[in-house]
């Protein structure tokens, strides 16, 4: 479980969690996602794309929004979720 102590020491920019699935709360075909670090205090993200796409995941992929889905995706305690960048 992802938790705020491990952003801290995590190097910004790292991809640290990637999966690819169906997830029909996120999108409707099976996507290809990655969790990346960002380069703020702590904070990270999730971006997606459809699994069949040939794009950079980080420069045009889609991010997650919902709690839920992030969760589901990477589950984290409260603190490591509210370091989410929207």
């Amino acid at each position: 479980m992802l938790d705020l102590n491990m952003l801290k020491e995590m190097p910004t920019y790292t991809v640290f969690a990637r999966g690819e699935g169906n997830y029909p709360s996120i999108y409707k075909e099976p996507i290809r996602w990655i969790a990346v670090r960002g380069g703020g205090w702590s904070d990270w993200a999730i971006y997606y794309q459809r699994q069949e796409s040939n794009e950079p995941m980080l420069s045009d992929g889609e991010k997650v929004i919902l709690r839920d889905n992030i969760q589901l995706l990477v589950p984290c305690t409260k603190d490591a979720l509210d370091m989410y960048r929207l």
